[in-house]
């Protein structure tokens, strides 16, 4: 399932019932490929996250679930994808 942006513009009740929904669906085997710009969003659900530029992979994380550690390792990611 690809889902692309999909807490844009919902409010909060209908935003946790959509990661709960999404989670659920993950859970029993479902391939979900989460595409946001919503890092609380994206460390809260992901397995797995890339940074991608220019149609280029950067890297790719195992997420720990730490909000602090995997920002700062997202933001790596990016701020090295710029420099290059």
């Amino acid at each position: 399932m690809l889902v692309d942006e999909p807490s844009v513009g919902i409010d909060i009740k209908t935003k946790a019932y959509l990661h709960d929904l999404l989670r659920e669906l993950a859970d029993n085997g479902t391939a979900i490929l989460l595409i946001t710009s919503d890092m609380p969003e994206m460390i809260l659900l992901a397995d797995r996250i890339l940074v991608m530029n220019d149609y280029r992979l950067q890297g790719q994380l195992i997420n720990d679930g730490s909000y602090a550690g995997m920002s700062e390792g997202i933001m790596n990611l990016i701020h090295r994808s710029e420099a290059a």
